[in-house]
Parts: C-alpha cells; structure tokens; sequence
C-alpha cells in the first residue's frame, strides 16, 4: 500500500495539483475531472480497501482526496512520499485492533 501511496502522490503533485485545486472552485472543471479521473480514483479505493476494516476503507477514502494530500505537503510540510507514508500508517494503525484506552473512556460495553 506504501508504494501505491507514494506513486499516487508523485502524481498528484506532478500532474493533478493545479487541476484539481481549480475543480474545488471551478464546476465545469469538477465535472470533467470527476469524468476523467472519478473512475480512476474509485479504483484505487477499490483496491488499497480490500481486506481493510469499514474504520480502515473510511481512513482511505480520507487519504485519497486532493486535499488531505496537499494539507499534509503544504501545511504540515510533509515530503510527498513522507506525506503517503504517514497516511499509510494511519489507515494500518486502525487495523491494529480496538484501542484500549478509548474503551476505558466508555466504559465496558
């Protein structure tokens, strides 16, 4: 998954930032954007989500959007790569299993 990670981000810098930046604010290029890389996009959550937790498929769904990318590169001024390892670290850390001292908080049950 780190891999993929780190390919999508190279790209997203590369070739998708501008684009994708304008489709925020810009209609006709949000529709042509989620025409051409939608179904890409989708493919990539297909497969980096299979065999992960609902928690986990939820995390990246999170992490493959544009945005959480550019906040971790240029707010917290993150590497690209340093940027898909962290959120590859935290889609697996939910994997981990049940944490413990939330469940405390709760209390049992």
């Amino acid at each position: 998954m780190n891999a993929s990670n780190g390919r999508l981000a190279r790209c997203w810098r590369a070739l998708l930032a501008c684009v994708l930046r304008d489709a925020e604010h810009h209609p006709l290029t949000r529709e042509i954007s989620d025409l051409r890389f939608g179904p890409v996009m989708a493919s990539y959550g297909k497969v980096l989500g299979a065999g992960l937790s609902t928690r986990q498929r939820a995390l990246l769904a999170v992490a493959l959007r544009f945005p959480s990318f550019r906040t971790l590169v240029q707010d917290a001024r993150l590497s690209p790569r340093a940027a898909a390892e962290t959120m590859t670290d935290a889609v697996c850390a939910l994997g981990a299993g049940p944490r413990t001292s939330a469940r405390r908080r709760r209390g049992p049950g």
